[in-house]
């Protein structure tokens, strides 16, 4: 994958504490990146760590897109997100670091765990600049069902990519254009 040079637009939704959003920002000066996230304790970390790294990073409060400026839309390079791709049942059994200390909103979508990535890819094609890349990090059993959903929504080069564990994590895609 091409790298976002000096100058591009990144976005993150669900950024919770802004930890990508923080790095992304430190890896590609110049940058225009902007986060956002539905929960006003997680906007107010991000913001503060970004602060403290001294990080130009603009966090916005609101559901996935909404709160990130409408002049951003058809602009955006690169579109991340770890979002809540849980169903509710699927809570039970996973690792006690996970379920006792993450808020439950961000791990849970909805009764199918699809939700939130379905609305996501919906409004990558407005949001994305022409070639601009969708990563989204999705449940490895999601993985492939991700990447036939953005396909449908006309990305193009949708493949899923692995984690440093070697799990298929990653659903990846492009505006064409």
């Amino acid at each position: 994958m091409e790298r976002t040079t000096a100058g591009g637009v990144v976005v993150e939704p669900c950024t919770g504490t802004g930890a990508v959003t923080c790095a992304l920002a430190a890896e590609v000066p110049g940058a225009t990146v902007a986060a956002s996230d539905i929960c006003p304790a997680a906007v107010a970390q991000a913001r503060a760590d970004a602060e403290r790294l001294g990080l130009d990073v603009r966090v916005f409060q609101g559901d996935l897109l909404d709160g990130i400026p409408a002049a951003l839309r058809g602009h955006v390079d690169v579109l991340v997100c770890n979002p809540p791709y849980l169903a509710a049942g699927e809570l039970v059994g996973l690792e006690p670091e996970v379920v006792d200390y993450d808020p439950r909103d961000a791990l849970v979508a909805g009764p199918t765990g699809h939700e939130v990535v379905d609305r996501l890819i919906a409004a990558a094609q407005a949001w994305l600049a022409p070639g601009g890349w969708l990563l989204l990090e999705v449940d490895p059993s999601r993985a492939a069902a991700t990447i036939r959903r953005m396909a449908v929504a006309g990305l193009a080069g949708v493949e899923v990519a692995a984690d440093l564990t070697g799990a298929d994590r990653f659903a990846v895609g492009r505006r064409r254009g």
